[in-house]
């Protein structure tokens, strides 16, 4: 509940954050999340597209040997996952799902992320 007080200003950071990656991010390797005009991001988590599954696993590594945290959050699309295999689907149900589960990414993302924690992390995907 204490967290409602400072939800809007968090909100704004978030936005802010986000909108200082977007406008940093320059790599043709790592393709930024698209929002569409006159709508708002909560920010859970800034979540980007590598080229490919090798090239993202690259990526990944590099973060880390640079200790900068990723997570990849979605790497299994809905479909096929256990819980909803009651559904009959298989693979290829979905295949723009599946492309996306096996490209996308999460790089740090929190309304308290210092810009230069954040200039670190676009330098590396840059790179």
């Amino acid at each position: 509940i204490e967290k409602f007080n400072i939800f809007d200003n968090e909100l704004i950071s978030r936005n802010k954050i986000a909108h200082y990656y977007k406008s940093n991010i320059s790599s043709n390797l790592v393709t930024p999340p698209f929002i569409p005009e006159n709508y708002t991001s909560s920010w859970a988590q800034f979540s980007v597209l590598a080229e490919n599954k090798k090239e993202r696993k690259r990526i990944i590594n590099k973060l880390s040997e640079n200790n900068i945290p990723s997570a990849i959050f979605y790497g299994i699309p809905l479909h096929l996952q256990k819980v909803f295999k009651n559904l009959n689907y298989k693979k290829n149900s979905f295949p723009i799902s599946e492309k996306i589960s096996d490209k996308i990414f999460s790089i740090p993302m929190h309304p308290y992320l210092d810009p230069i924690d954040q200039d670190r992390v676009i330098e590396i995907l840059n790179d």
